[in-house]
C-alpha cells in the first residue's frame, strides 16, 4: 500500500484519477482504506497521509449484442 500526503484543494476523486487513471470504484476503496478522511471537507486541506491501495486489475467488457441493429 502507498501513502501520499494531500495537497491544498484535492479530492478524492482527482487523487484517484492522478494514481489509477480512473476514479471510478478507486475513492470508495480509498475511503475504505482511509475511514478518517469522512470527516474531512469535499476540498481536502494540504498535509493528510493518504494510503492507497493497490490497484486492481481492469475488468474485462463483455461485448454485447442490440437485439434491434
Amino acid at each position: 500500500m502507498k501513502t501520499i500526503t494531500s495537497r491544498q484543494g484535492d479530492t478524492l476523486s482527482a487523487i484517484a484519477y492522478r494514481h489509477y487513471g480512473e476514479s471510478r470504484g478507486q475513492v470508495e476503496r480509498i475511503l475504505e482504506a482511509n475511514p478518517y478522511l469522512c470527516a474531512q471537507p469535499a476540498l481536502l486541506p494540504a498535509g493528510i497521509a493518504i494510503r492507497l491501495p493497490e490497484a486492481q486489475p481492469k475488468q474485462k467488457t463483455i461485448p454485447t449484442m442490440n437485439l434491434w441493429d
